[in-house]
Order: C-alpha cells, then structure tokens, then sequence
C-alpha cells in the first residue's frame, strides 16, 4: 500500500493525519492495514490522555521520519 505521495507503506511506519473534528494534523503509527486502508493510532490532542486508533485512507496519509 503506498501514501498520497506514492511512498510504500508498512506496519509501525509514523504517518502524518489529519485528526477529525480539530482541523489539524498530528503523526500516528500505523498497527494495521485492511482491505481499503490502514488502522493509524495516535494520541489525543489538547491535553487529552491516552491514544486513540482510527482508519485511514491510504491517500490520506502521508509517511514522515519517526519522530524521536
């Protein structure tokens, strides 16, 4: 599967998303991939505690450097 940049993508690859509902992107890990997408999981913005995992479009992603 590759990215909307047509980078290959593979499971534990850091992803750039936009996060629903914030009008703003964050970096998530990818835990899995379907049949018409991936499982990204990333954590909650603005002092929200915790991760959550959400399905992503492979053309909604974009790969970026694992952040240190």
């Amino acid at each position: 599967m590759k990215d909307v940049a047509g980078q290959e993508l593979a499971v534990g690859d850091s992803v750039a998303i936009a996060v629903t509902g914030y009008r703003t992107m964050t970096v998530g890990r990818i835990t899995r991939f379907t049949p018409k997408g991936m499982k990204v999981v990333f954590k909650k913005p603005w002092g929200s505690y915790g991760e959550e995992e959400t399905f992503r479009d492979p053309q909604m992603v974009a790969k970026v450097p694992s952040p240190t």
